[in-house]
Parts: C-alpha cells; structure tokens; sequence
C-alpha cells in the first residue's frame, strides 16, 4: 500500500523577470552574448525583449527585429536625451507586457557611460520587481 505525503508539494514560483544590460567597448562580442541570451529565454518559455540601443551595431535588431513578438524599436538617433526617452519608453513596455528585457547600449562612446550614470537604472527596476544585471566589460579588464 503506497502512503500519501503528509505536506503538500512545494509551490513553483514564477521565475521574476531579469533586464540584462550590456555596456561596453564593442568588438567584443557582447551584442551576439546576448543575443543568445534572450534565445535562451524565449526557448525557456519565458517573456523578453531584445532592446538594440546601439548605434554602430544594429545586432540584437537584426535577430528580433521591432515587428516581432521579442523585438523594440531602436532609438532615433544616438544622442543622449534620445537615447533616455528610448530606455524609458523601452522599460515602460517591458514592464506593461510583464516581460524580461535584455538592452544593447553598445560599446565605445561616451553615451551609454552617461546614461548608465545618469539613469538610476537598478533602483527603478529592483522597485519594480525585476532583478537587474549588468555586463561592463571595462570592469573586467
């Protein structure tokens, strides 16, 4: 005879939603990284979007482009203010489709150092329920 379990099965919970942002230099790699990140996920079943706010390589675009279910439109242009408006309208819709985000910000200018400074990035999503992580190159060399 087979006894039933005396506590309840432990309940699964969702996994929480990530933004992966990556700064760095460029020719790095980095944009196909995480590329295969957000592969990843959406092959976990998961909710994500592929953010491209590089200007010199549109990369992470090319593989989810805007008109898909995984992709964002890209910033006008490269310029500072642009480029915040574009993070901000990009955080927005990741958080209104519940979904994870993976931002390309490229690498070798000076914009993407100024708005990972300027932007408070990791309270306004860690206040929001998604857990944030980072890959800055120039911190590893």
């Amino acid at each position: 005879m087979t006894e039933k379990p005396t506590t309840p099965p432990a309940k699964k919970e969702p996994p929480r939603r990530r933004a992966i942002w990556r700064i760095g230099r460029g020719r790095s790699g980095g944009s196909l990284g995480l590329a295969i990140f957000v592969y990843w996920a959406i092959q976990a079943g998961r909710d994500v979007l592929a953010a491209d706010g590089d200007p010199n390589n549109p990369m992470l675009s090319k593989l989810y482009p805007s008109e898909g279910k995984h992709g964002v439109q890209r910033p006008a242009n490269a310029e500072l203010e642009e480029s915040k408006l574009w993070l901000a309208n990009t955080l927005a819709q990741a958080l209104e489709h519940n979904a994870s985000l993976a931002i390309d910000m490229g690498g070798g200018d000076r914009v993407s150092e100024e708005l990972a400074s300027e932007s408070h990035l990791a309270d306004f999503l860690k206040a929001n329920g998604v857990n944030p992580t980072w890959r800055d190159r120039r911190t590893v060399d």
